[in-house]
């Protein structure tokens, strides 16, 4: 999904002319080089590198976002245990106060249950760590789901989900709805329903780390022959999947 974006806005840009477009892009090095690669070439291409969140920035980021002032404190002096802060693990750090009922949704705000605990808890130093207890979270036929919808990769498509055999149809629309309201899917494409994403590639990792090596190869096949199915035209996909199901010859 979002090669197919960064795609698209090169598109776009080669027809700005003089007008202006902000792109606010997030990822490794590796994805900011081939992203600095396509724009590279623009006549009036600039560029502005953000680096982590600061304490700073964490607190007023906080400030606008909680109303009750001791769980914007809390919260403030939660995640500033460990310095800076990159986006990513910011906000799933919040989520996963929610996840554990360390904040609740009262009388219309977000409060801190017990603010004085919040604040003297240790926090997640890592975003692994924080997705790994997220996902370790979910009910856990979700997170055998969110598995191998990973294994399909960072987006996928519901009918090829289902011609992959990654659950019935009840099953992987429930799993999907549990996603959605954890914040680690999130809809992708202009047909509602029929397609969904990993709200970054770092949840798509951590949701394919889950998956019992012993069982990838299968799930690899299903998947490979899932495509074949519904999407024969996808010839690259098929061989690799196949191919990483130890099934060279049908790659």
């Amino acid at each position: 999904p979002r090669q197919r974006a960064l795609a698209g806005a090169g598109l776009l840009a080669t027809y700005l002319g003089d007008s202006r477009a902000l792109l606010c892009l997030t990822g490794d090095e590796a994805f900011a080089s081939t992203s600095r690669a396509r724009f590279a070439t623009l006549r009036r291409h600039h560029e502005v590198r953000l680096g982590n969140l600061s304490p700073e920035d964490v607190r007023q980021w906080i400030g606008d976002l909680f109303a009750d002032p001791a769980t914007a404190n809390a919260c403030t002096t939660h995640l500033a245990r460990n310095g800076a802060f990159t986006p990513l693990l910011a906000a799933h750090t919040l989520h996963s106060l929610v996840d554990r009922h360390v904040l609740a949704h009262v009388n219309g705000t977000w409060r801190a249950v017990d603010a004085k605990a919040l604040a003297s808890a240790a926090s997640e130093p890592n975003a692994g760590g924080v997705l790994a207890r997220r996902l370790d979270l979910l009910a856990p036929k979700t997170r055998a789901i969110l598995g191998e919808l990973a294994v399909l990769g960072d987006g996928f498509e519901v009918d090829v989900a289902l011609a992959a055999g990654v659950g019935d149809e009840a099953e992987l629309l429930d799993a999907i709805d549990e996603a959605l309201a954890a914040a680690l899917l999130c809809e992708d494409g202009g047909e509602p329903g029929a397609a969904f994403a990993f709200t970054h590639r770092e949840v798509a990792r951590a949701a394919r780390e889950t998956v019992d090596p012993m069982r990838l190869r299968r799930v690899h096949e299903r998947i490979a022959r899932g495509l074949e199915r519904v999407r024969p035209v996808a010839l690259f996909e098929i061989a690799e999947h196949f191919d990483r199901s130890g099934m060279s010859d049908r790659a």
